[in-house]
């Protein structure tokens, strides 16, 4: 079990769960039964679909994990109230393009933690680009593109990643 402790101006020391009594002027013995209610409350909260604890902040369930961790001696915790998402591309197809005129394509995902970072294999048409920060494809085409298939990857800031394979056409100016 993880140890804490936290030295006080007078030289003495407390250990964590000392110091959470001692600040929320709780009586002795109280914390462990106050971590495992709001524990338990949470899990409740999450069964019953009213919150959704994947969609909490990483900081939010890595402080809740700690601190139950702490408490009672589990090593990871935190796993328990990260319901994984999974991740991937929401977009379920991208817009026809006209030579000449600026392509209206964006790209979005779910299950994921930002910042994103969007790469693609393959080809886009000619004159298209692909944002990395935001997944928007801009530009304007410049020739004419039978449909064509490009795989678009994602990656979060904590390394999950989804792909999915989208076409994209590009039609004469008046199609």
């Amino acid at each position: 079990m993880q140890v804490v402790t936290l030295s006080l101006v007078g030289g003495g020391k407390l250990s964590g769960k000392d110091w959470i009594s001692n600040s929320l002027g709780l009586p002795d013995g109280s914390v462990r039964p106050l971590i495992a209610f709001l524990f338990l409350f949470l899990v409740i909260l999450a069964a019953t679909g009213h919150i959704n604890l994947a969609e909490l902040p990483s900081w939010a369930t890595g402080i809740v994990g700690t601190v139950v961790g702490f408490y009672f001696g589990a090593q990871t915790v935190s796993s328990a109230l990260q319901q994984k998402t999974t991740a991937s591309i929401a977009t379920a197809s991208l817009p026809d393009g006209q030579v000449g005129t600026d392509y209206p394509g964006k790209l979005t995902a779910i299950g994921l933690t930002a910042p994103l970072s969007w790469t693609y294999k393959g080809n886009l048409p000619e004159g298209l680009s692909l944002d990395p920060a935001t997944g928007a494809i801009t530009g304007s085409p410049t020739t004419e593109t039978p449909a064509v298939t490009v795989t678009f990857l994602v990656t979060d800031s904590v390394g999950n990643s989804a792909s999915r394979d989208l076409a994209i056409s590009i039609k004469k100016k008046g199609n």
